[in-house]
């Protein structure tokens, strides 16, 4: 497996004149070898930056690695890698919890927006619950009340890879047992709050 600048692409030029390329990750199982766009490298970078990253073999480079492995023994049968499971279960697993969660309130604001200018009767699904307004029935927990918490971990630890919050790291790296002693330490989760780790662990199924 190694990471590498994708420059069979156009490349995007800066201020100075740069060319930025994508990041992409090659991999082999059972001799089928696989180029696929990194989703930690989210933005184009030079060659310069690319070189200084891959020679220091840094965090993001680990992580993506770590996923990557992840991804592939969950997405194998019999040594055969599904490649569209795959590609959807690593979409998943670099996504950040804290970011979907803020962009699913900005959507519905949006929606709200929709509806007030247009008339909520020219979209049928309007009045229909989404999955994440029957799991704040269910957990008696407001979304908007769980990104607060996220974003407070967040904040609290900008110097490690768990202020991203990933659902690979929920999952599969004890990011959840670290939320949970952190919320301990900062004074605890009031009573009306009490399912808010369920509430986040089943917005890890859905996202």
């Amino acid at each position: 497996m190694r990471h590498y600048l994708n420059t069979t692409l156009k490349g995007k030029k800066d201020s100075r004149g740069l060319d930025h390329y994508s990041v992409y990750i090659m991999f082999s199982v059972q001799r089928q070898t696989f180029k696929i766009k990194s989703r930690i490298f989210n933005k184009r970078i030079t060659k310069d930056k690319f070189n200084r990253l891959n020679s220091s073999k840094n965090q993001y480079i680990a992580k993506d690695e770590k996923i990557i492995q992840d991804c592939i023994e969950a997405s194998s049968l019999n040594g055969l890698l599904d490649i569209d499971q795959f590609k959807n279960l690593y979409t998943k697993k670099c996504t950040s919890i804290k970011s979907w969660l803020s962009n699913e309130i900005i959507q519905e604001q949006k929606r709200l927006n929709d509806d007030f200018f247009y008339g909520s009767e020219i979209d049928d699904d309007m009045d229909e619950p989404s999955v994440v307004k029957e799991l704040e029935h269910l957990y008696g927990i407001n979304k908007r009340t769980a990104l607060h918490y996220l974003e407070h971990y967040s904040m609290n630890h900008n110097d490690s890879f768990d202020k991203y919050l990933l659902v690979h790291d929920w999952q599969s790296e004890s990011l959840r047992d670290r939320f949970i002693l952190f919320l301990r330490n900062s004074g605890g989760i009031p009573d009306e709050h009490e399912k808010l780790v369920l509430f986040i662990d089943s917005l890890t199924l859905i996202i």
